[in-house]
């Protein structure tokens, strides 16, 4: 109980990921970081131990696999994490069901984050360059309690040799993979999601519950048809503030980019 309570939710890991797309490599890499379910209320030891653990890895870019913030009335205090961030790095998140769920005001998050070089992507697509080569970067509403739309948030864009999906949910992937048969011309090779929390409390990879839109899957990489998807452990807590052999998780990617 008082690992579960006091010591596993403040212990951040930090997983490595090589993500490798295929095809004709250009020899180059850009570097990001993952965080999920932050579920901020404070900005106590393990949110400033997240934010210098990023800034010592010093990444291109960030991505927020939704569930931020659990209510309106929490949004200065994202922002303050942000700020404790490193200057000048772009955040790309998506809302998950807690932020549809607290009536959190997206458009004013979303202010937050261009504030800081960055964007809400709510079925929307950003087009990244890293050193002459081509990045896309799709975010899709949430599953849950949202409506998450591959198709639109393509609309005018042209495909590239890299493409990463953000999703908060990972049971939509299958619905995704349909919703891929009619996106012509575009090949997503990996998903990131969150919301699961890795089970939370879970007893030698046992875990007894899992939300609602987890779809089965609960953490780590899972293959199979369509894009690798990875799914984070996050870094907050809900319903209870403990964990048990799920601890936090910050992923760092090495994403070797083709040409």
């Amino acid at each position: 109980a008082g690992d579960s309570f006091f010591i596993e939710p403040q212990r951040l890991t930090v997983s490595r990921q090589v993500l490798q797309s295929g095809g004709g490599g250009s020899g180059k890499t850009v570097r990001f970081v993952q965080f999920s379910d932050l579920h901020i209320s404070r900005i106590g030891r393990l949110e400033g131990h997240l934010a210098e653990t990023i800034k010592s890895i010093a990444p291109d870019f960030a991505v927020i696999t939704g569930d931020s913030l659990n209510s309106n009335n929490e949004i200065g205090l994202f922002s303050r994490f942000l700020d404790s961030l490193p200057a000048g790095m772009s955040v790309y998140a998506v809302p998950g069901n807690w932020e549809h769920k607290g009536l959190v005001d997206l458009n004013r998050l979303d202010e937050v984050l261009r504030k800081r070089n960055g964007r809400l992507l709510i079925n929307e697509t950003v087009r990244l360059h890293h050193q002459g080569i081509d990045m896309l970067v799709t975010g899709l509403d949430d599953h849950i309690m949202g409506n998450p739309d591959l198709i639109s948030a393509l609309k005018g864009m042209t495909p590239a040799p890299n493409h990463l999906i953000l999703t908060h949910s990972p049971g939509f992937r299958r619905q995704l993979q349909n919703q891929l048969a009619r996106a012509s011309g575009f090949s997503p090779q990996f998903i990131l999601a969150g919301h699961t929390h890795g089970g939370q409390i879970t007893l030698f990879g046992f875990a007894p519950y899992l939300p609602v839109g987890s779809g089965g899957y609960k953490h780590g990489w899972y293959g199979g048809e369509g894009p690798r998807m990875f799914v984070s452990r996050g870094v907050g807590t809900t319903l209870i503030p403990a964990r048990f052999m799920a601890p936090p998780e910050l992923v760092y990617y090495e994403w070797r980019l083709n040409a």
